[in-house]
C-alpha cells in the first residue's frame, strides 16, 4: 500500500474517532488526559495528517488508545503498518575493511617488534640486572602499641537537580519536558542516547517504552513499559519516577 493510500485510511479512521468522541460529548483535552496522547497528535489523527505524526507503529498505538477511550477498539487494526522502503529504519552496518596498505603496515610492525625482542633475549649486555635487596639489619627499636584508626566514612553525595539519561535499543518516539518547557520531541534511533538536566523535574512521554532505558542521576531506573506501549513518567532530584 502506497503512503497516500495509508494517509487516506488514516483520514477514514480519524473521522470515525472524531464522530465517536462527539457522540460521547468529549473534548480533545479530555481524550489527552485519558490517553496521555498530545492534543496536536489527536487533532492530526482526526484530520488524517500524517506529516505531524511519528512512525506508523506509534500511530497505530495512538489509534488504539483513542479508540479505547471512545468505545471503538477495533479501529487500530484497520490502520496498515507499512514501512517506507526508501527510508529504512535500520541502515545496514558496514564492517571496516583492511586495505593492502594497512596490511603491509601491520606486517612491518610485527617484524620490527619480533627483531627487537630477539635482540634483547640473545644479547646479555642489554639485559637489566634486578637490584639486590639491602640485607643490612635494621636497628632494633622498641615496638609501641598502635591503636586502630577509625574507619573513614565518605560523605554522602549531594544531588542537585535531576539528570535524565535515555538510550534506545530500538526506534522510539520521545517527548521530554525539562522544568515545564519541552526540550525534545522526536525519534530516538536504535543505539542513540541523549541526556537532559533540570533544576526540579523532567517529564518523559515515550512511545515504544520497552525500547528505552533510563538512568536518573547516574542510577538505572526500572523499565518504563512494554514494546509499543506509550508511557509517561516524571523524574525528580530524589531519583524517583512518578507514573
Amino acid at each position: 500500500m502506497a503512503k497516500g493510500e495509508q494517509a487516506h485510511k488514516l483520514a477514514e479512521i480519524g473521522a470515525k474517532l472524531r464522530e465517536g468522541r462527539q457522540t460521547k460529548a468529549l473534548s480533545l483535552d479530555q481524550i489527552t488526559s485519558a490517553t496521555l496522547i498530545p492534543e496536536r497528535h489527536l487533532r492530526a489523527i482526526e484530520e488524517g495528517d500524517m506529516s505531524l505524526l511519528p512512525e506508523p507503529i506509534y500511530i497505530q498505538g495512538f489509534i488504539r488508545k483513542y479508540g479505547n477511550a471512545v468505545g471503538l477498539e477495533e479501529l487500530a487494526e484497520q490502520f496498515p503498518l507499512v514501512p517506507d522502503a526508501a527510508e529504512p529504519i535500520h541502515p545496514p552496518l558496514r564492517s571496516p575493511e583492511l586495505r593492502p596498505l594497512h596490511l603491509y603496515a601491520v606486517y612491518v610492525l610485527v617484524v620490527v617488534g619480533a627483531i627487537s625482542l630477539l635482540a634483547v633475549v640473545f644479547d646479555p649486555s642489554r639485559r637489566s640486572e634486578s637490584p639486590k635487596p639491602n640485607l643490612a639489619p635494621a636497628a632494633e627499636l622498641p615496638l609501641e602499641p598502635t591503636s586502630p584508626l577509625p574507619p573513614v566514612v565518605p560523605p554522602a553525595p549531594i544531588v542537585e537537580g535531576v539528570t535524565l539519561e535515555l538510550a534506545a535499543t530500538d526506534v522510539a518516539w520521545l517527548q521530554v519536558t525539562v522544568d515545564e518547557a519541552i526540550a525534545f520531541e522526536g525519534m530516538l534511533a536504535a543505539g542513540e542516547s541523549r541526556t537532559w538536566q533540570a533544576k526540579n523535574r523532567v517529564v518523559l512521554v515515550a512511545g515504544n517504552a520497552g525500547a528505552v532505558t533510563v538512568k536518573v542521576n547516574g542510577q538505572a531506573s526500572p523499565p518504563l513499559g512494554a514494546l509499543g506501549e506509550v508511557v509517561e513518567r516524571e523524574f525528580t532530584a530524589a531519583n524517583t519516577a512518578t507514573p
